[in-house]
């Protein structure tokens, strides 16, 4: 009997022990439950936030084509007003140059004689005050036609004086 009793003393041990390691071990078991709950939720949560980065991710990369697309309309529309400025710029040179021309040509026709429309005005008939080429008027005073022939007063060789012509003189003529 003292075996058995020693027998029942050692596995009533053994199962305290036992009891003692179950319980120890569904501490665990519980922790480990809790410990896997939380990172589900955190998965969970993790997830969540994966999909709205996502969700981010697509608004922003349409946003950026949007943004490149807008982009490149304003550099096309740049270029198209910029060659209409270019052709602006050649088209007003043009017709500056071609103004200039013609307020040239309308200058050197002030300087030519009245009469002839060949020669630069080199005298004066001192009583109108008007302007013609040397050789018009001596033409007159030895026709003896001796009325200017702008204005028609008449005048005698006393009325006709030379002008300074510094144009003449100082660019070779008119």
């Amino acid at each position: 009997m003292k075996a058995y009793v020693a027998q029942a003393i050692k596995t009533s041990s053994e199962n305290r022990h036992h009891a003692i390691t179950i319980e120890k071990t569904l501490l665990e078991v519980s922790d480990a439950e809790k410990e896997l709950k939380w990172l589900r939720s955190a998965v969970g949560s993790s997830e969540k936030e994966y999909e709205q980065n996502q969700k981010k991710i697509a608004e922003l990369r349409t946003e950026l084509e949007r943004e490149r697309s807008e982009k490149r309309k304003l550099e096309e529309a740049y270029e198209e007003v910029k060659n209409e400025v270019m052709e602006l710029t050649s088209e007003n040179e043009e017709a500056t140059i071609q103004k200039l021309q013609d307020e040239i040509k309308d200058s050197k026709a002030i300087l030519k004689c009245g009469v002839c429309f060949d020669r630069p005005k080199e005298v004066v008939i001192t009583k109108c005050f008007h302007l013609f080429c040397s050789t018009c008027i001596q033409r007159n005073l030895e026709l003896r036609h001796r009325k200017c022939p702008g204005c028609g007063t008449p005048f005698g060789q006393n009325d006709v004086r030379e002008i300074c012509n510094s144009f003449r003189f100082s660019h070779g003529g008119a």
